[in-house]
């Protein structure tokens, strides 16, 4: 079994920028939970950014997804907006679901 992967730089460039998002939105998440400007239950995905980031690179925008109810990692990876996602967070209509999700049920 083979098991060595080859990318490109480009590639490889794109999972890396993705890492590094997921890697300051999780940090940021963490930064607003432990000063009390956000409630809201949070797992982390510490240490995870290079799965979803290495997955979304090998996905084509068609492609769809099924992740896990704590799939904040999995939906930015995949290209889920900021701004959509932090809306959905703080349960305001602009959110993803419409604030009704949380960021337990993003889509």
């Amino acid at each position: 079994m083979n098991n060595s992967f080859t990318a490109d730089a480009d590639t490889l460039m794109t999972i890396f920028r993705s890492m590094a998002l997921l890697k300051a939105n999780d940090e940021r998440s963490r930064k607003l939970l432990t000063s009390g400007r956000l409630v809201a239950p949070y797992y982390s995905y510490r240490g995870q950014e290079v799965i979803p980031s290495a997955m979304s690179a090998a996905l084509n925008d068609e492609d769809t997804i099924c992740t896990i109810y704590r799939g904040i990692h999995d939906m930015l990876a995949k290209g889920m907006p900021l701004r959509e996602l932090w809306s959905e967070v703080a349960g305001r209509a602009t959110g993803t679901c419409k604030g009704k999700g949380g960021p337990m049920h993003l889509t």
